[in-house]
Order: C-alpha cells, then sequence, then structure tokens
C-alpha cells in the first residue's frame, strides 16, 4: 500500500491516492479476484473497473482490514482526513485475475454533504451521479503511466 496526499496548512487532506499491489498466493490456486462494474477506462493502454463510493471516515474498520491499516497510516503521520469521502477506484487485473493494479483518488464530499447525504435514500442522492462524472475525470487525470525500459505493464511482460 502506497499513499499519497495533497494536504491543506494544517494537513488536512484535500486528495488522496491510494496505489496498491495485490496478489492471490500460489497456495490458492484456483481463487481469483472478480469485478464486475460496467464501467471502465482505459488508462496507459490497459483496461481498468471503476468503482464509486461515499465512506464515513469515522465508521469501524475491521482492524486487519485495509482500510483500517490506509487510516492508521495517514494518522500515523498527523494527517486529518474529512468525516465523508468521495473516492472512485481504478482496479487493473493481471494473470488471469491472480493479480491486481489498485488505484484509488479520492476527496472530501462537497461542503454541507455528508457521504449518507450521497448514498441511496439520502438527501443529495439524486446529485451523486454529477458529482462523480467529475470525480471520476478528476482521478483519470491525477494517474500517469511512465514508461520504464519501453514497457509499462507487468514485469513478467517486459525485459528488463
Amino acid at each position: 500500500m502506497h499513499v499519497f496526499v495533497d494536504t491543506d496548512k494544517v494537513k488536512g487532506v484535500q486528495r488522496l491516492y491510494w496505489l496498491q499491489f495485490e496478489a492471490i498466493l500460489p497456495s490458492s490456486p484456483d481463487l481469483r479476484m472478480t469485478y464486475d462494474s460496467p464501467r471502465h477506462a482505459t488508462l496507459g493502454g490497459m483496461d481498468f473497473f471503476i468503482e464509486t463510493g461515499v465512506t464515513s471516515t469515522r465508521s469501524k474498520h475491521a482492524p486487519e482490514s485495509d482500510s483500517a491499516h490506509f487510516y492508521a497510516l495517514l494518522a500515523a503521520k498527523g494527517y486529518t482526513v474529512s468525516d465523508s469521502l468521495m473516492s472512485v477506484r481504478f482496479v487493473h487485473l493481471m494473470d488471469s485475475g491472480r493479480k491486481e493494479l489498485m488505484f484509488i483518488y479520492a476527496e472530501p464530499t462537497p461542503t454541507g454533504l455528508t457521504a449518507d447525504d450521497l448514498k441511496k435514500g439520502g438527501k443529495a442522492y439524486g446529485k451523486r451521479a454529477d458529482l462523480e462524472k467529475g470525480l471520476i475525470e478528476r482521478g483519470e487525470k491525477s494517474i500517469q503511466f511512465h514508461l520504464v525500459g519501453g514497457c509499462m505493464r507487468t514485469r513478467e511482460d517486459c525485459s528488463i
């Protein structure tokens, strides 16, 4: 897990970028990661599933979850996060679904709106589609790939 943040003067997170690589261990040869999102983006010539979400950062997280580690990492470095975040997750599957490259771009919900407001049934749910569109666009622009030795896919694809 790698986390990068843009902050204000008092270390309040304005935008965050979470990069993560995962792989299923060889001891589980039949397992595959699956995503069913109908939304996709092509970034750096690779296909990514797109999933969006809103979350209350004050929610309880399972102690060993990625989210718990993520929030603990931010807190340990003295960063503060808004009570509600909007996020877009971009996932690229490799090796027949046994490996994934994941980017999450997140930012605080617009002023005056909470995660609950933007969830189905919330008072601002009707605004969510437009907010997601802008969020996805900002997320896509925040991801850049740089060629190393003429290759940008996986180490197995390249002679490095």
